[in-house]
């Protein structure tokens, strides 16, 4: 089914030499397609382009993304350490007033000790504290609880107690007894914390 074709310099179709056996191009066609069919789809050119371009849009989605997040995964760390170290003063400074008012002469400390070292732990906790709601860059905080979270200012800000999710009574019975947790301004209320023997 081929042709023969002189090769060159053997002088035309009378020259001596081997000839070139070449296949028509629709049979050329035919075996590509063929070969194209039996391969297998994972080796196929369109399957490595969809397969490149998926992966390098999953590249970009996956180092932009997280970038909107950067600020607030640094500071999560050094917010915990402030608020932690927030919880521990405030305690400090409610035990070193207590003994600066009782001065039943059973402290350690002398009056003066108790006032400076109040006085140096009310700084600290001011300091803490104002990191944590406002941010500070020298402490390692890049966002301030303020700019960030919600519960945060719910807790901060809102009148009553926003943390409390089911609804309390006073007294064990309804009607006008009943305190519900929306807008309720006394904090004296159980906890959930903490549920009573009857929730229990």
């Amino acid at each position: 089914q081929g042709q023969d074709v002189p090769p060159a310099g053997s002088g035309g179709a009378g020259g001596q030499g081997l000839t070139l056996q070449t296949m028509p191009p629709e049979m050329q066609e035919a075996l590509a397609q063929l070969q194209y069919r039996g391969q297998p789809w994972f080796n196929r050119i369109h399957v490595y382009a969809v397969t490149l371009l998926t992966l390098l849009a999953l590249c970009m989605l996956y180092s932009l993304y997280p970038a909107r997040r950067v600020p607030t995964i640094v500071t999560m760390a050094p917010t915990m350490d402030k608020a932690t170290a927030r919880m521990s003063l405030s305690r400090a400074c409610i035990f070193l007033a207590r003994e600066l008012v009782l001065d039943d002469g059973l402290s350690r400390m002398t009056k003066g000790e108790i006032s400076g070292t109040l006085s140096a732990f009310i700084h600290k906790y001011e300091e803490a504290d104002r990191a944590v709601r406002l941010g500070d860059k020298e402490l390692g905080i890049l966002v301030g609880a303020d700019h960030r979270s919600k519960i945060h200012n719910d807790v901060m800000y809102k009148i009553g107690c926003p943390w409390r999710q089911r609804e309390h009574r006073r007294g064990g019975g309804g009607g006008a007894g009943a305190a519900s947790v929306d807008g309720v301004s006394d904090c004296s209320l159980p906890s959930n914390m903490y549920p009573t023997a009857a929730e229990d």
